[in-house]
């Protein structure tokens, strides 16, 4: 469970303005003992951090001592060693015909726009995983053979009051294979909630796999 909570924690703060990598660390408890981030310099450490804890109060409920966060920024040419490449939801699409139910979903990657499907049983519980699947089918047909994304488990939680989908994906490289947490809440529609999660459980790999690849 504690794993559980760092890895959403991690992804609430990589969509975080600027903000690179971070790496968290819990106590038992589930209170925050460090925060280490890589940024851009493009803001202000302070503000980075302010906005650290925003974050953290608003979605977790975590008041975080300031001296626990630890904010390194790089500048100039250094910034695009880490690419800012990643794919764009433009539609989710879900339908149901007689026992099959069949899930579109449409991304954008550097300006082309890629559609990925995936069909099954039209139980409640699978609904999340099709989405979820038509979202990796999209993502597997642009990158080719540079990584297989496979999905792991997708599932509705409720966190701080607020419903949640929490999806975990299997990215196996040539060098490689591990499995990644990505998280969305569901504000509006649950099916883009669904695409938004697989998307975040990526978004730490992708821009790497992706850069100089399938142009």
């Amino acid at each position: 469970m504690a794993e559980e909570r760092n890895r959403l924690i991690e992804s609430a703060l990589l969509r975080v303005k600027d903000i690179l990598y971070v790496k968290t660390a819990l106590d038992r408890e589930g209170n925050v003992e460090s925060i280490h981030v890589l940024a851009r310099s493009s803001r202000s450490a302070a503000k980075i951090s302010r906005d650290i804890q925003s974050v953290l109060s608003a979605q977790f409920g975590l008041e975080v001592d300031p001296s626990k966060i630890s904010v390194a920024q790089i500048a100039g040419q250094l910034e695009t060693v880490i690419p800012p490449l990643r794919p764009r939801l433009r539609s989710v699409w879900y339908g149901v015909e007689g026992n099959e139910a069949r899930a579109k979903v449409t991304l954008e990657v550097e300006g082309k726009c890629i559609e990925g499907t995936a069909a099954g049983g039209c139980s409640r519980s699978n609904r999340l995983r099709l989405v979820a699947n038509a979202t990796l089918d999209a993502v597997n047909s642009y990158v080719g053979d540079v990584l297989e994304c496979e999905l792991e488990d997708a599932l509705s939680v409720v966190l701080s009051g607020q419903p949640t989908i929490v999806v975990t994906v299997r990215v196996s490289s040539a060098q490689r294979s591990e499995s990644l947490t990505g998280s969305c809440m569901v504000r509006r529609d649950d099916l883009e909630a669904i695409a938004r999660a697989t998307l975040d459980s990526l978004n730490r790999r992708l821009p790497f796999h992706l850069k100089g690849e399938n142009r």
